[in-house]
């Protein structure tokens, strides 16, 4: 079985990762049952000290990992990829690190409004080896992306919801 590090993830389409990045957050908001789901992360099963794997616990990190496991079946690769970049992407909200270009919708409590370079960005910047993306670097190419190819929400980091 290949094992897949964080700074090997693949790139993927930016809107295939735009597509996965939803699919995560919303299966992350409902409870669901994973009674039976097996916990395995892109490198390997996990198995508990019985040598049975081990059950997830229902948690939104989970039911999201859950849906990307599902969505790529066979495909450990493209799985790897989209789990360790959404991972790191989640960690740069959770953190409040992108500023401006995530920010909270007045249209629905708790959901963010995420320009779509930061997404295309996320879709294709080397991980570092402990999965994460670097910061500084990763929003100045945002300012770039979000220049290029979106320059129809030139406004977006002045405009207040």
């Amino acid at each position: 079985m290949t094992k897949h590090r964080p700074e090997d993830a693949g790139t993927l389409d930016a809107g295939e990762f735009a597509e996965v990045f939803q699919l995560a957050i919303l299966a992350g908001e409902r409870p669901q049952d994973l009674e039976g789901e097996a916990a395995a992360g892109p490198d390997e099963e996990l198995l508990g000290d019985d040598g049975l794997p081990l059950q997830l616990s229902d948690t939104p990190y989970n039911r999201a990992a859950m849906a990307l496991k599902r969505r790529y079946g066979e495909d450990r690769g493209g799985f790897a990829s989209a789990f360790y970049r959404f991972r790191a992407l989640m960690e740069l909200i959770s953190k409040d690190a992108l500023g401006a270009w995530a920010r909270s919708s007045i249209r629905r409590q708790g959901a963010l409004r995420i320009h779509p370079a930061v997404l295309d960005v996320a879709s294709d910047m080397r991980l570092s080896k402990n999965g994460k993306f670097a910061m500084k670097k990763f929003l100045a190419e945002v300012e770039i992306v979000a220049r290029e190819r979106y320059p129809a929400l030139a406004e977006w980091q002045l405009e207040e919801e």
